[in-house]
């Protein structure tokens, strides 16, 4: 009587019942609807507030911590479901969620209150994603740990590190990739091998992050990228890419012969784009890439960077409508003019032994003996993107000492709604050696 649509059972589809029955019966799958539904007539097999209230705390303080929030579940090789939800809170089933183990808040695995997904890879692995917070505060990074067996994770790998500005005012507004869904067993397989996380930036955009299984963190083999057998930007396998919705990146064809290319798109007011490369690690190592400024309004670049596993930043190129520049924690005015819309050959000789760098510029020596802004052992990645490095964050969001935000201690970020001028620049024949 208090529903303004008709009951499952007074279809006359025989088939739609059948199926509504079908789901109804899943025990697993119906287990994601506690949160929203909470129900206390026996539909579901286990109460996650009940059960972990009685050996920890009351069910109102339970459920508040996150035991019952955001559950999904995998099948172990055994067969047994590993159940999780928020905050650390785990359970195990052996008959496919009719009974379960009671539930336990894991010790090890360091989340924050943002919500935790696992799965099983198409490679017969499994994947955890959560944000890795030393301070249990900040929602940043995104990270991945695997596991062959679905019991040990461990092989760290950051999916997401990116901390954009928060453009909006608003209570509870967290600042990092936060709420993470994946497609969840008996949803669905998309095309490929690939893992599909969704989620929420800052608590305002929503992203896709689509993750090349096997997940690794390495390569072999020297990079020798022309984009000629790339239909589109999907093709790039190897390539980890940071798109926004007004910061596109794209593989371009010319039209005529099998020659593509790279383009790095940014109208985005307060983001940009990024497009990084993994090469074998290296003491010593020559990197060489086709450049060439389409569009660089007055004001705005191209930075590239070469940077260590851990995201240290031993030098900066830029790029702009008019020059060249080793400009990262330099001194002297290193700068070679560069005219727009017009390819150019780019090499660097990177030294970690002698910590610096040479610049040549369609094979002459451009800029040399830049020294290194920060010490690094080794190389192992070459960073391209449209805006100015933000490695620092708020100290609310690591310091205890600090009070949180409320969210409604600043105003909007000005023009956030409005596009910033067109920036295009092209990335061709990126080599390693």
């Amino acid at each position: 009587e208090n529903t303004n649509y008709p009951f499952y059972k007074s279809s006359k589809d025989k088939g739609f019942i059948e199926a509504c029955e079908a789901l109804l019966a899943d025990k697993l799958i119906t287990l994601q609807w506690w949160e929203e539904d909470r129900g206390q007539d026996g539909f579901y097999t286990i109460d996650p507030g009940e059960v972990a209230g009685a050996d920890y705390f009351s069910a109102s303080v339970v459920t508040s911590r996150g035991a019952g929030k955001a559950f999904c579940f995998y099948h172990r090789p055994d067969g047994v479901v590993v159940g999780f939800w928020k905050n650390q809170y785990s359970a195990l089933s052996p008959d496919d969620g009719k009974t379960w183990t009671r539930i336990a808040q894991n010790k090890t695995l360091w989340t924050c209150g943002a919500k935790t997904w696992a799965q099983r890879t198409e490679d017969g692995r499994y994947a955890i994603v959560h944000n890795q917070s030393v301070t249990r505060r900040n929602r940043f990074p995104m990270i991945a740990i695997t596991s062959q067996d679905g019991r040990m994770f461990d092989d760290m790998l950051c999916l997401n590190g990116e901390v954009p500005l928060r453009r909006y005012r608003g209570i509870h507004k967290n600042i990092g990739t936060q709420y993470f869904r994946g497609i969840i067993e008996g949803n669905g397989d998309p095309p490929g091998n690939d893992m599909w996380i969704v989620y929420s930036m800052n608590k305002e955009d929503m992203w896709i992050s689509r993750v090349t299984v096997p997940i690794t963190g390495e390569v072999k083999t020297p990079v020798a990228d022309d984009f000629d057998t790339a239909e589109t930007e999907m093709d790039l396998k190897q390539w980890n890419l940071y798109t926004p919705k007004w910061a596109p990146i794209r593989v371009l064809h010319d039209g005529e012969g099998n020659n593509r290319w790279l383009e790095l798109r940014d109208e985005e007011p307060y983001d940009y784009a990024m497009a990084e490369r993994i090469f074998p690690q290296a003491a010593v190592v020559e990197i060489e890439f086709r450049v060439n400024a389409k569009e660089a309004p007055q004001g705005y670049m191209l930075q590239i960077e070469v940077q260590d596993r851990n995201g240290k930043r031993p030098m900066c190129l830029s790029i702009d409508n008019e020059w060249l520049a080793a400009d990262h924690r330099t001194i002297s005015a290193t700068a070679v003019a560069i005219k727009m819309e017009r390819w150019y050959t780019v090499r660097l000789s990177m030294d970690c032994t002698a910590q610096n760098y040479d610049v040549y510029l369609d094979g002459r020596p451009a800029i040399e003996d830049v020294p290194f802004a920060e010490k690094v052992t080794s190389l192992e990645k070459i960073v391209y993107r449209t805006g100015p490095y933000r490695g620092m964050v708020s100290p609310e969001i690591v310091d205890e000492a600090v009070p949180r935000s409320t969210g409604l201690d600043s105003e909007d970020l000005p023009g956030a709604d409005e596009k910033a001028p067109l920036c295009r620049y092209w990335i061709d024949d990126v080599r390693t050696k």
